[in-house]
């Protein structure tokens, strides 16, 4: 593939992946919309921190294995067998995680009632959302279709999943479902996704025979997993520094303030949609680049691209500074006003984290699980030091700060890494 071929290439995965990631952003607006009218604040409040409970244990606990099955799916590609081995092994890892996170997430919750004011009658929807939590786990099935390259296939479904989402939750608002009756439907729509996934993959999940052995050995088992281990690092790093920041917020303010931090997440998690998609679609090739030992340039390019979206963030920001009070009033009402700064905070992190995207993936292929682990340890010190301490004594406009921080550390590290690596 020759320089030309591959920037086309790139672009044009990308310009898939902003397409479908901007679409999903405002179908999940919709969804926030509709959700904080039809149950109010309060109400809305309790379903984000018991979503954010749920999922923040599942991606503690869960592997990245879309990121497995892309790096040694390239390696069997003449071996269908161990491939298809690898995909069975990573499903399970997926079902066993899931069910291990359910039942802490269950036990987790108990402890924590009377502080985010659940009843015991909650616990009819609360039981629901679980399950949808569970039947979220597609690692395996994103890995699979982005190491086929169906890039579109990939995106459409997750924005069928999102619209539907969005046209139950305007259901909700005109007919006046109950928070248990809206998340029924949400589970009928994540579970017949999900066997939609099923039957994607259920070719190259059963296997053939291609003369070429699929026998698994311990050394293979090893790898796989002290590979996923960075990419799981990572993930729990991100799920405590998200979902944990909305159950700290709760916990320290209220419901109510998870609700608006919920809100203001989702105005600046544009930036964080797109920043998956694309990392997504960019993954494989530098994977690819890497084994061909052709690096110079791809390093040359992912450093121009962290700089040209660093410009373009600093643009975007200076603008949301000037609208977000106004996008507050007129979308979710005047109540949602004291959140404008911390989605300010939020949007900045956001941004500065769609820059970090193109180094982090190289680093963590190039360099292995070591790197990623250092950069998003120290991250996480400054996140906690600055997103806890700082709220805590000077109030709820500082909500967010620790964000911000931990995305200028990855930003850092990462350049500094490569820049390294190339000496």
């Amino acid at each position: 593939m020759n320089n030309k071929t591959g920037k086309n290439k790139f672009l044009r995965l990308f310009a898939v992946g902003f397409g479908s990631s901007l679409m999903m952003a405002v179908f999940g607006y919709l969804v926030v919309l509709f959700n904080t009218k039809t149950f109010g604040l309060g109400l809305f409040g309790k379903m984000v921190l018991v979503q954010a409970l749920f999922e923040m244990i599942n991606k503690i606990m869960s592997f990245q294995s879309w990121q497995v099955i892309i790096k040694f799916g390239n390696e069997y590609e003449h071996n269908k067998a161990k491939f298809s081995v690898l995909l069975r092994v990573f499903l399970l890892t997926d079902w066993i995680t899931s069910i291990i996170s359910a039942v802490f997430s269950v036990l987790i919750l108990n402890l924590v009632l009377e502080k985010i004011d659940l009843d015991v009658e909650d616990y009819s929807w609360v039981y629901i959302c679980l399950i949808i939590t569970v039947f979220s786990a597609k690692g395996v099935f994103e890995g699979y279709m982005r190491l086929q390259e169906r890039f579109v296939l990939a995106n459409g479904l997750q924005i069928i999943q999102v619209g539907a989402t969005a046209i139950i939750a305007i259901c909700a608002y005109y007919f006046d479902l109950s928070l248990e009756e809206y998340f029924k439907f949400v589970l009928l729509i994540v579970f017949l996704m999900y066997l939609i996934y099923v039957k994607i993959i259920i070719k190259d999940l059963i296997g053939k025979d291609n003369g070429v052995s699929g026998d698994l050995t311990v050394k293979e088992l090893k790898e796989w997993y002290k590979f996923s281990i960075g990419g799981t690092y990572n993930s729990t790093v991100g799920a405590i520094k998200q979902k944990g920041e909305t159950i700290i917020v709760g916990m320290m303010f209220g419901s109510s303030y998870a609700g608006l931090y919920a809100v203001a997440y989702r105005i600046a998690a544009m930036g964080n949609k797109v920043v998956e998609s694309a990392r997504q679609a960019i993954y494989p090739m530098i994977a690819v680049k890497i084994k061909q030992k052709d690096e110079h340039r791809m390093i040359e390019s992912l450093l121009k691209a962290t700089y040209v979206t660093l410009g373009l963030g600093a643009l975007i920001l200076v603008l949301s500074i000037f609208s977000i009070e106004l996008i507050m009033v007129s979308l979710f009402g005047e109540e949602f006003l004291s959140a404008s700064t911390m989605t300010i905070v939020l949007t900045a992190a956001m941004l500065v984290n769609l820059a970090s995207f193109y180094m982090n993936s190289f680093v963590q292929l190039k360099y292995g699980s070591a790197a990623i682990i250092k950069a998003t340890t120290v991250g996480l010190v400054l996140y906690l030091l600055t997103g806890i301490v700082m709220p805590y004594l000077l109030g709820e406009k500082w909500i967010g700060v620790g964000s911000l921080f931990f995305s200028l550390t990855i930003v850092y590290m990462g350049i500094r890494q490569i820049i390294r690596g190339r000496k």
